[in-house]
Parts: C-alpha cells; structure tokens; sequence
C-alpha cells in the first residue's frame, strides 16, 4: 500500500469520526436534550436516565428495541412510547452517531433510582 493511500485512508476515518461524534451531539440537542438534559446527565422527573457515558453497545440495543417497538409500545407508558416516537425516524447513521457522541461523555451516576417490585 502506498504512503498516499495510507495517509488518505487515516484522514478519511479521522473525519469520519469526527462527522459521527458532532453530527451526534447536533441529533442529542434536536431529539434527546429536552428530557436527558444537558451533558446527557438524565432527569429522574421525566424517568429520563442518564445516557453519558454509557457503553455503545447497550445504546445500539436500547435505541434499537424503542425503535423497532421491542420497548416502549404500550402508549401508557408515557416515557417509553415517548422514546418510542422519537428513535422510530431516526436512520442507523443517526442512532451510531447519537451512541458514539453519547459514549464519549464523563459518565455520571445519578443518585436517584428507580423502584420497583422485584
């Protein structure tokens, strides 16, 4: 391989990368702020958990199932089917840039946990 096919290749996944991190940072201010708030840090309220930080895996799977109505169909369940609703018109180049930008922030453990019956 080349010095100039290398070189491009590397610059062409820099950018790449850096596309997928600010293109998901614009798709959290216009889709996921109002109820994850700034930085991503949740907003227990609205049953919004935090997303920074969280591994891209577990992102893709969550963001996959709402999307596709495994989680959050049922309309009384206001925040699922809300998520629901939002991630359903996202693209797959959407849901990997949102999970990248996602993935990259501080991690923050909130204080506040959900009860339930187990």
């Amino acid at each position: 391989m080349s010095y100039h096919l290398t070189l491009k290749i590397i610059i062409t996944v820099i950018w790449n990368i850096s596309f997928l991190h600010s293109n998901g940072e614009l798709i959290y201010k216009q889709k996921c702020l109002q109820c994850h708030g700034i930085n991503a840090k949740g907003n227990s309220k609205l049953k919004a958990p935090p997303l920074a930080g969280i591994p891209k895996y577990y992102s893709k799977t969550q963001l996959s199932n709402f999307k596709t109505g495994i989680r959050g169909a049922i309309p009384k369940d206001i925040a699922g089917f809300s998520m629901h609703l939002i991630s359903k018109d996202l693209t797959e180049l959407e849901i990997i840039s949102v999970i990248n930008y996602l993935e990259k922030l501080p991690r923050y453990q909130s204080n506040n946990t959900l009860k339930g019956n187990i």
